[in-house]
């Protein structure tokens, strides 16, 4: 099923941000996505060191190798999360302030 908040032009969409912008300037949620996404850039740049490491070090590479994963992996889930929940919150606003 599409969104609302797709189907909208690029006119329509800014004023949808805007409207984000300043509804939910120092919210709650906002924050929380923040952190989320942080949480997923320091988790990539760490799977990315391990992975380094697995392949340049001598010892544990399996080892190295399974937390570089489950780590790429749980920072894909915060990362794609984050972004589902901005467009849902988006798309409610759309829908509230549908013409």
């Amino acid at each position: 099923m599409k969104k609302y908040y797709n189907t909208l032009n690029k006119e329509e969409k800014s004023k949808i941000k805007e409207i984000y912008r300043n509804e939910y300037k120092n919210s709650e949620l906002k924050i929380r996505l923040l952190r989320l996404v942080i949480y997923a850039i320091i988790g990539y740049i760490t799977s990315i060191v391990l992975y380094l490491d697995a392949f340049i070090g001598k010892e544990s590479k399996i080892l190295n190798i399974t937390i570089a994963t489950t780590l790429f992996i749980a920072s894909t889930i915060f990362l794609s999360g984050s972004i589902i929940l901005k467009q849902k919150t988006l798309n409610k606003i759309a829908l509230k302030n549908k013409k």
